[in-house]
């Protein structure tokens, strides 16, 4: 199916006229030009910490494009992962935009780039609706970073999450026939993994994250205050009351 599909593509291609060819490739071209200027319109409006610094705003479409690539170099290696790999990279991009800002740039963001990861794969509205699900609650439950647990919490609930969503997409979308409930129950593990896959490959990489956009945890923090860190241990010795003052005024 796949070899007629592509014989099809390239005997429309030779056959059809320029116009219609150019008309399409000018259609995708402004859709992700109508995209990247929104980005841009939001990140001037409301988030002037990046707008009024080029390297954080060139790291973001960095970001943004790279989590695109991925998501189609994924699909096209190996379609029957497209739950796992069409949702996966969005949600990621979300994670580290609410990491590094604040929810409300992630929500939008991730929201844009899910169109964008749609329209790359050629995905209907029931993908972009995963997509939205997976966004919101990783972006929800990334409030605050205190401590591990509630990077490992935003995986879990963030594939349980996308695994109920799978399913109910994929009963909606398919016809029901032999092998589809049990298509649908891959696709739910597949998007499931992948929010559990997000939440620890944040936790991974989050002082890679902190490192690269200047940033501290609240979690970070915490193992600051610890007791026995070198400085903190020195200072307890040599001046107590100075210690417990400034442990006060931190906590």
């Amino acid at each position: 199916q796949f070899e007629l599909h592509r014989r099809e593509l390239a005997a429309f291609s030779l056959t059809a006229d320029r116009f219609s060819l150019w008309l399409r490739a000018m259609s995708i071209f402004g859709a992700v030009a109508a995209i990247a200027l929104a980005v841009a319109g939001y990140l001037a409006l409301f988030c002037p910490r990046v707008h009024n610094h080029p390297g954080r705003t060139a790291g973001i479409a960095a970001l943004m494009a790279a989590a695109v690539a991925l998501a189609c170099l994924g699909t096209v290696v190996n379609p029957s992962l497209l739950s796992l790999t069409a949702i996966a990279p969005t949600v990621f991009v979300s994670v580290l935009l609410v990491i590094a800002y604040d929810q409300r740039m992630a929500l939008a963001l991730g929201t844009l780039h899910g169109v964008l990861v749609c329209i790359a794969l050629d995905q209907p509205i029931g993908i972009y609706a995963l997509i939205l699900t997976g966004v919101s609650f990783a972006v929800f439950q990334l409030r605050e970073i205190r401590d591990r647990h509630g990077v490992i919490r935003m995986g879990l609930y963030a594939g349980a999450a996308l695994a109920v969503g799978t399913v109910v997409v994929s009963l909606i979308d398919r016809p029901i026939v032999d092998g589809s409930l049990y298509q649908a129950i891959t696709d739910a593990g597949l998007a499931g993994a992948g929010g559990i896959g997000v939440g620890v490959l944040a936790l991974a990489l989050l002082p890679t994250i902190e490192r690269a956009f200047d940033i501290t945890t609240g979690m970070t923090l915490i193992e600051l205050r610890d007791s026995k860190q070198p400085l903190l241990k020195q200072l307890q010795q040599r001046a107590p009351g100075t210690y417990n003052h400034s442990l006060n005024v931190a906590s």
